[in-house]
């Protein structure tokens, strides 16, 4: 225990630091993958049929598109005299 220094495992570097926690990380993903794989289809599926329903309903028009009609001056309102202050 005398031999060991914190400063030399912290001179190692940050990319050897963040390799290990990655593999870790990715060793950990695909033990709990592996031990249900109902995880499997909440995470990959579930997102894929969402996406699909969004786009699905990105396409339905909300609003019915009216009928044209011809605006004339005649059909405005005589003008009223409104006295500002």
């Amino acid at each position: 225990m005398d031999n060991y220094s914190i400063v030399e495992q912290h001179e190692q570097g940050y990319t050897k630091n963040f390799l290990l926690s990655l593999s870790a990380l990715l060793k950990k993903k695909l033990l709990v993958q592996i031990r249900d794989p109902r995880t499997l289809a909440i995470e990959m599926v579930f997102p894929i049929i969402f996406i699909f329903a969004g786009l699905a309903l990105a396409t339905i028009r909300p609003i019915k598109p009216g009928v044209a009609r011809v605006l004339t001056p005649t059909m405005m309102p005589t003008p009223s005299h409104l006295v500002y202050n």
